[in-house]
């Protein structure tokens, strides 16, 4: 694979990452809202969340690192 396509893949990645947690969220929220879920069930989702929160930001975190290392390589072929 060459870098630019390597670094297109990654970039489409990044973008993934930065559009579906807002969406989840937005989603969960208003399902939440209207579920009639009791108190504890709901702040158990709402925990689950953050974590997926977390995990995502992490994951958005090793993409730029990837990007940016890979900008920054000689090399064309990965």
């Amino acid at each position: 694979m060459t870098k630019e396509r390597l670094l297109k893949l990654l970039g489409d990645s990044l973008k993934a990452e930065e559009s579906a947690l807002p969406l989840y969220t937005k989603h969960i929220s208003s399902t939440l809202f209207l579920s009639g879920f009791e108190a504890a069930k709901q702040k158990q989702i709402r925990r689950i969340l953050g974590i997926l929160q977390d995990e995502s930001n992490e994951h958005y975190q090793t993409l730029r690192w990837l990007i940016d290392n890979t900008r920054n390589e000689d090399k064309d072929v990965y």
